[in-house]
């Protein structure tokens, strides 16, 4: 259950043999590749060497020590400092004075040390850190619903499985955000996706979902939990105002006054005999020019694009659970009419600039629309139009 993490100001030297086992993306060491080496090569001395200096008995031994352990390139004290306050802020607790002397966290591990004490519950450090002035207050809303996480990239999703009560990790399946192979959506991350959810979700229970994730796996997930599932569960979402707990209010026409509408337009593709949509979402960032460039090269049979827009694009774009759950339903409201009305009923291609909050509640209702191809976006191929199909999605 535990971790430890070595920060170093350096980082490990290209010709140095821990480059070769070292995974640069985590920080761990790939036991595959030191395990795999023979005796008398130079990882197997390596191995050797570190299983003599801890004094263990066999290469098993030393796999178990070397697992929980990741060796980044550490932020400076600074940094850690900013970072701390971040976290007591989040927690509730009374962030750290910039230039203070003495640390009273510190002060309190170091007493807890000394008696001997090391187990808390939540409610036992609250009120510690009230008869110390440390706590400044926070609600922590649901605290009974469970927690679940979903992570296909490592940035920002280091400490999932602490902060979690089960978590999926698919970060073997991609280098940096783009997938080892194309078929590793199909052929593993949806059965994946599917299985953890199976297993860790059941109605008449309260969930929360972390979704650290590619979009495709953010609407993977809320089709897998389309509300005829009886799961209660909600996405939670970062952003740059803090973690929010995206549960939907009650929607009605006056609620619908007060929160940003889509606008809507449509592009006339002038294909011969076309039979199939382009769905373009933008909410992050507007993407139809990027969208309508990939579409005129490989999407043939689409009449039309469809540009789903709100007024004010950006990261806060989406107010709340109430705002999101609104913007999925009109989504898909008004996906099927548009269907109706232009007698289309082939392939649905869907390309999503949102926040996987919006995409796993499109995904939620999405059962009614047909046959959907999703997309993904190359952030690194810096040129128009760089996507690529990631999942297709049949009722």
């Amino acid at each position: 259950g535990c971790r430890f993490i070595i920060y170093s100001p350096w980082s490990v030297h290209p010709d140095d043999e821990l480059a070769e086992i070292l995974d640069q993306t985590e920080g761990r060491i790939r036991w595959s590749t030191l395990s795999e080496a023979g005796a008398k090569s130079k990882l197997g001395k390596v191995r050797e060497a570190w299983r003599i200096h801890l004094e263990l008995k066999s290469d098993e031994d030393l796999q178990v020590v070397l697992a929980p352990i990741r060796i980044r390139r550490g932020p400076t004290l600074v940094e850690l400092d900013e970072e701390l306050n971040l976290h007591l802020q989040i927690a509730g607790l009374k962030p750290i004075q910039a230039g203070a002397i003495l640390n009273p966290y510190d002060d309190l591990a170091r007493k807890f040390i000394q008696r001997g004490r090391i187990s808390f519950t939540r409610k036992d450090i609250e009120d510690i850190c009230r008869s110390e002035g440390l706590w400044v207050g926070k609600t922590i809303a649901e605290p009974e619903a469970v927690r679940l996480g979903i992570r296909s990239f490592w940035k920002f999703a280091e400490s999932l499985e602490d902060e979690t009560d089960a978590t999926l990790c698919l970060l073997r399946h991609f280098d940096g955000r783009i997938p080892k192979d194309q078929s590793v959506w199909r052929e593993k991350i949806a059965s994946e996706v599917q299985q953890f959810l199976r297993k860790n979700t059941s109605p008449g229970r309260a969930y929360h979902i972390r979704l650290q994730t590619h979009g495709t796996i953010a609407f993977l997930a809320g089709w897998e939990l389309y509300p005829k599932s009886g799961v209660d569960i909600v996405p939670v979402q970062d952003s740059s105002v803090g973690r929010q707990i995206w549960r939907p209010g009650t929607i009605s026409a006056d609620t619908e006054k007060r929160y940003d509408q889509w606008q809507i337009s449509t592009n006339n593709l002038e294909s011969v005999d076309a039979s199939e949509i382009i769905i373009a979402i933008s909410v992050a960032h507007d993407i139809e020019r990027d969208v309508l460039a990939y579409a005129q090269q490989n999407l043939q049979k689409a009449g039309f694009l469809i540009h789903f827009r709100l007024a004010s694009i950006g990261p806060l774009s989406v107010s709340d659970g109430t705002h999101a759950q609104l913007l999925a339903q009109n989504l898909v409201k008004s996906i099927r009419e548009l269907r109706q009305e232009q007698h289309l009923t082939g392939l649905l291609h869907v390309f999503v600039a949102a926040p996987n909050g919006l995409t796993f509640l499109f995904g939620r209702l999405a059962h009614v629309l047909g046959q959907i191809v999703l997309y993904e976006f190359d952030f690194e191929a810096d040129r128009i139009g760089a996507y690529s199909p990631s999942m297709s999605f049949r009722p």
